[in-house]
Parts: structure tokens; sequence; C-alpha cells
């Protein structure tokens, strides 16, 4: 199995380009991998997949990922929440907290405001660790704050697929 074989192309018009007013209501594709039927859900039905143990872990402000995933305080300090050594230390913190094989840190600048002359509006670091094994991409995303976000999140997923290739095939 190649790298490429897990790259597709998604047409733009089938990405959401603004949220739904009841966010709970977004679509949530479910694989079962023991059947591989997919089923269409809703995202609050996310509840019914988690069991005893499982983290998820929603975060956007600068004070949590050092409480929650153990972002060393000398790393804010020094080179900030939007860095290369933040997001390795949450994808590593939360595979840690969560005990598992897999974890992702993203942190960054969607816009408006926070900017400053080193760190532009858009500027994302996605942090993956996967069996230990830390890797951290830097982007300058383009698109107002919600457009940012989504890339990121889309960019993040990617980067998990490419490791779990990498590690496992």
């Amino acid at each position: 199995m190649k790298l490429e074989d897990f790259d597709y192309y998604l047409p733009e018009e089938l990405i959401a380009q603004t949220p739904l007013n009841k966010r709970d209501e977004s679509r949530l594709m479910v694989l079962d991998k023991k059947t591989g039927n997919i089923e269409d859900k809703k995202f609050y039905d996310v509840i019914d997949y988690l069991e005893e143990g499982d983290a998820l872990v929603l975060n956007d402000t600068k004070v949590l990922p050092a409480r929650l995933i153990g972002v060393k305080e000398e790393t804010l300090n020094t080179v900030g929440a939007v860095s290369e050594d933040t997001a390795r230390q949450m994808a590593e913190g939360v595979a840690r907290q969560a005990g598992s094989n897999v974890g992702v840190g993203i942190t960054g600048l969607a816009g408006p405001g926070g900017e400053t002359p080193e760190k532009k509006a858009g500027l994302v670091y996605i942090g993956v660790s996967v069996n230990g094994k830390t890797k951290v991409n830097k982007y300058q995303l383009n698109g107002n704050r919600q457009k940012v976000r989504e890339t990121a999140v889309c960019r993040a997923l990617t980067m998990v697929r490419h490791a779990l290739v990498e590690e496992f095939l």
C-alpha cells in the first residue's frame, strides 16, 4: 500500500462554508471497523461512540493546554502559545493524558486579533504524535477565522492519516 492511495480529491462545494445554527446537528460519518459499514449520523450522536476512559478534548484557549495536557509554562512564556514547541507538547501531552497511541495538538492565530509582526493571522502549528513519534508542521493559512479553523482541522486529519500509514504499513 502506498501513501498516495490515501489522498483523495474533495470538491470545495462539499465542504461546509458556514457552521450550522445548531452545531450539534453537524453531520458525523461513522465507520464500523468490524463490518466496514458506514453510517451517517449527527454530531450529538458522538456520545454513543465514546467508551469509559476515552477522552474528547476540545480547546480554544491559551490557558487550557498548560493545565490539561502539560504544555510547559516556560514554553508559553518564551515562545508563546502559537509555536512549534507548544504544538509538539500538546500532541504528546494529550496522547499521554488520554493513554492513547495518537495525540493531536493544534495551535494558531485564526484572526482577527492577536497578531504580531512575527505571527500573522492564519499562522497554525499542528503536532501529531503516533506511538511517541511526533511531527509538527507549520502552515500560513488564508481566509476568515472559520475558514482557517476548518482548514487546520482538515490538515490535522491528513497529518494523522499519513502518520498512521507510515507507522503501521
